[in-house]
């Protein structure tokens, strides 16, 4: 993986994020999701709506750690 951007703007940051914090990202974001949307729906419309949060997280971490396949020493 690539540090460029971290070079381009300035920024003072790793080089990369190791998978296990991508992985583990997944439950405190799902859970905060799942408050949030508590505030603004009911019922099956609740379910639906944490259902399709849990899915979007799942499948975004999924694409996040896809660019680990070339990179196994970043585990």
């Amino acid at each position: 993986m690539s540090a460029a951007k971290n070079a381009a703007d300035g920024a003072d940051s790793t080089p990369f994020v190791p998978l296990r914090y991508v992985l583990a990202f997944i439950a405190p974001t799902v859970e905060v999701g799942h408050r949030l949307l508590a505030e603004g729906f009911e019922g099956d419309e609740l379910s639906a709506v944490r259902d399709a949060w849990t899915r979007a997280v799942t499948v975004a971490v999924t694409v996040w750690a896809y660019a680990y396949r070339e990179h196994p020493e970043q585990f």
